[in-house]
């Protein structure tokens, strides 16, 4: 049974017993946001670093919606200079997924990503 079930039942029980909406509600947060908070401070403990991270999410994300849209335009039979003109990207990064998605047209657009991102101009 995990958090979210646990707090379920609890927010429940203490519905059966008439205890008032407000109460319940300001219970289950705290509950809440206690646990997120001794998350957070795990993860401070571990000099992990949230804004790092947040970034390479993010510049993942821009990367698959690229990869993406490449391999759609590729597919329609555009150029890669059409492709970066219309995108407003570089022509070299565009040619690089463009080189790999026709040479390994199975190559999933996660795997171009992994092979790519220290390439991407989004990433730096």
């Amino acid at each position: 049974m995990d958090g979210c079930q646990k707090l379920q039942i609890v927010d429940t029980m203490l519905r059966k017993i008439n205890v008032p909406e407000d109460r319940i509600n300001d219970f289950t947060d705290q509950i809440k946001e206690a646990r997120m908070g001794q998350f957070m401070e795990h993860f401070n403990e571990e000099g992990y670093d949230w804004q790092a991270t947040r970034n390479r999410a993010l510049a993942e994300g821009d990367s698959l919606r690229l990869i993406k849209t490449v391999r759609r335009l590729i597919t329609k039979g555009r150029s890669v200079d059409e492709i970066a003109d219309d995108l407003g990207e570089e022509p070299g990064y565009i040619r690089e997924i463009s080189n790999i998605i026709l040479s390994e047209p199975q190559k999933t657009d996660e795997a171009i990503m992994n092979a790519l991102l220290p390439l991407c101009p989004i990433a730096k």
